[in-house]
C-alpha cells in the first residue's frame, strides 16, 4: 500500500469501479474472462461482481496466495465462489518461495458449476 511504498514513488489516485459495472456493457450478455489479480483484497474484487456472478457462463481466474495470512485467502475465495454457484476448475501458475520452495500462489480458475466444461465427469 501506499504507506509501504518508498518516499520517491508517485502517489495518485485512481478511481474504483467494479467488475459489475464494467461487465454490465458488454454486448449480447456474452461470455467472459475475467482476471482478478491484486494482491490482497480478492473478496472485495468479488463483492463487486455479485451481479454478474453466474448471468453468462463468466470464467474467473484469480490469483491466490496461500500462506501470506495466517487463514490463506484461497480458502476465502473458493468459499465465495462455490456459494455463488461456482466450483474450482483448475490450478495454474503456481509460485514456490524462493527460500524453501513451499507454494505460495497460484491462479485458480472458476466455472459455473453448471459449464459445458464440467458436463463430462468421468475419469476415464
Amino acid at each position: 500500500g501506499p504507506e509501504t511504498a518508498p518516499l520517491h514513488w508517485p502517489r495518485f489516485c485512481v478511481p474504483i469501479i467494479t467488475v459489475d459495472s464494467i461487465l454490465a456493457n458488454r454486448p449480447n450478455r456474452s461470455a467472459a474472462l475475467v482476471k482478478i489479480d491484486v494482491d490482497g483484497p480478492e473478496l472485495s474484487v468479488l463483492a463487486g461482481c455479485e451481479e454478474s456472478l453466474g448471468l453468462a457462463g463468466d470464467v474467473y481466474l484469480v490469483e491466490a496466495a496461500l500462506l501470506d495470512t495466517e487463514r490463506g485467502r484461497i480458502g476465502e475465495i473458493i468459499s465465495f465462489m462455490t456459494s455463488r454457484g461456482y466450483e474450482l476448475f483448475d490450478l495454474i501458475e503456481p509460485l514456490y518461495r524462493p527460500s524453501d520452495r513451499v507454494l505460495w500462489q497460484l491462479d485458480a480458475i472458476f466455472v459455473p458449476r453448471s459449464s459445458y466444461a464440467r458436463a463430462d465427469r468421468s475419469y476415464s
